[in-house]
This record gives structure tokens, sequence and C-alpha cells, in this order.
């Protein structure tokens, strides 16, 4: 993996606490998303944290849970950015200020695409940087009720309801990478 690779320390947490099999068996949260848009905007995220966190860094990918909303975070070691850097986050190109040619050198598409989803799901999303202690990408959505039945289930067709766990955006990037090639990599001793 590319935590493995770079010496990346990766945390997840659900709460403030460390994600376990009996913390995630005890506390389900149901964030009202469509599944694949919030997959593509925690990836987003994650792929951001692992290309500007150092070897030696450290990624937390977190969920919190407060006042009926579901926060997901991911949190980075990076080279933070200044505040003209972080108003241009989440804009296409078209947007942007005269000045400035792209976001922050990296970024890209990607957080423009990821804010326009997260939107469209009702929700907010955000960045937190200080240059050189890193960055906090967050999205926030509306928590529902657990589906009791099919027939709710299929009431909330639009925009779906899903358990959620921290480990399946886990998972996600972990595939993604395993699918990447190496780079001038041999198995030859």
């Amino acid at each position: 993996s590319v935590c493995t690779t770079k010496g990346i320390t990766f945390t997840l947490t659900l709460n403030g606490e460390p994600l376990t099999d009996d913390l995630m068996a005890k506390s389900r949260h149901y964030i009202a998303a469509e599944v694949s848009a919030l997959e593509k905007v925690i990836f987003s995220f994650l792929s951001n944290a692992l290309k500007f966190t150092p070897p030696g860094g450290e990624v937390k990918l977190a969920l919190q849970t407060n006042w009926g909303r579901g926060r997901i975070t991911v949190q980075d070691t990076g080279p933070g950015m200044d505040e003209n850097e972080q108003a241009q986050l989440f804009k296409f190109i078209g947007e942007m200020d005269e000045s400035a040619t792209r976001p922050v050198d990296g970024t890209g598409l990607a957080l423009a695409l990821a804010k326009q989803m997260t939107e469209a799901m009702r929700g907010e999303v955000g960045v937190e940087s200080t240059p050189e202690k890193g960055s906090s990408f967050w999205a926030s959505f509306p928590l529902v009720a657990a589906p009791m039945n099919a027939e709710r289930e299929a009431s909330l067709e639009k925009l779906e309801a899903r358990t959620w766990l921290l480990t399946d955006a886990l998972a996600h990037h972990e595939r993604e990478q395993d699918d990447v090639p190496d780079s001038g990599k041999t198995d030859a001793p």
C-alpha cells in the first residue's frame, strides 16, 4: 500500500475513538448520501492527503457525529496551505481568480467535483489548514435513522441512506492502489 511504501501512519477513528471491530458492532451511523458519490469524495480527500504527506507522516480518516450530522475528515501532516491557496480549492478552473492557474499544485479537478457531489447530497465541504502543519479536508452530511425495512429504504431512493463504515473507504483506496502498476520495481534479486 502507499502508506507502507511511504512509511505513513494511517489511523481510523469514530467519534474520537480508534475504530475497532467492537466499536463498529455497537455503533452504526447512517449518512444521507449516495454510496458511489460518497466514496469518490473520500477517495479524493485520501488521494490528496497521501500525495502531500511526506514519508514518515500521518494520515487520519475520521467520522464524527454531532447535532444530526456526520462529518468525515481526512487530516494529513503535509505542507499545509495559506489562506490564499485555500480560497482557490474546490473551484473549477473558470471560477478561480485571474492570478491563479490552478488551486494548489496537484489538487486538480477532483476537489471541485468532490464539492459538487457533496452539495448535491445536501452536504457541506471545507478545509482547515496551516502552512507547515498539514491540512484537514472535511465533508458533512445529514444523519438519518436506520432503515427499518425495504419500504423505508425505497422511500429514500433519490438520496439513499446506507451504512457507511470507515473501513469501506480504506478498502476502496487499497483496491485502487493495487491497480496502479509498480514504478520500476523488479522481482529480480
